[in-house]
């Protein structure tokens, strides 16, 4: 009984330990919807970076848990960038505003995809799919208005 309950104990807090050290995208950057983001944008010169995601999209799990969870990313994209996170699934109207933009570069809209605009909603970059930290950065970085 004591080896049991000292295995349950165990187990909790290792569970503990992993959970607390684990961040979530949505505890470090500041997402918003994208009319306040317009709003901000004005108000704050800056652009807005603009994710699109879906909830099933195994790619856009590894943005949230091993990009976007990153204090240094988090940390550009709220300084930089007025952030903006769309479930694809559920604001279909702003998916289709910006469907168009993908096709007119050649490219196709997938989950993920990002859109860098400035506040009059002029696009400045955009890239779809997966990117590792380091080009992620480069990306968010090599912006110019």
């Amino acid at each position: 009984m004591i080896r049991k309950l000292a295995y349950i104990l165990i187990t909790l807090g290792i569970i503990l330990v992993v959970a607390s050290q684990m961040h979530s995208d949505s505890d470090i950057i500041n997402w918003g919807s994208y009319s306040e983001a317009l709003k901000f944008a004005k108000k704050d010169n800056k652009l807005i970076f603009v994710y699109f995601y879906s909830d099933n999209c195994p790619y856009c799990k590894s943005m949230s848990s091993k990009v976007f969870s990153d204090e240094r990313i988090a940390g550009i994209l709220n300084e930089k960038f007025t952030p903006v996170k769309v479930n694809v699934r559920v604001d279909s109207d702003l998916v289709k505003k910006f469907v168009s933009s993908f096709k007119e570069k050649n490219m196709d809209f997938v989950t993920p995809s990002y859109i860098i605009i400035d506040s009059n909603e002029r696009i400045i970059d955009m890239k779809v799919g997966y990117l590792e930290k380091s080009e992620f950065e480069k990306f968010i970085m090599n912006v110019n208005k």
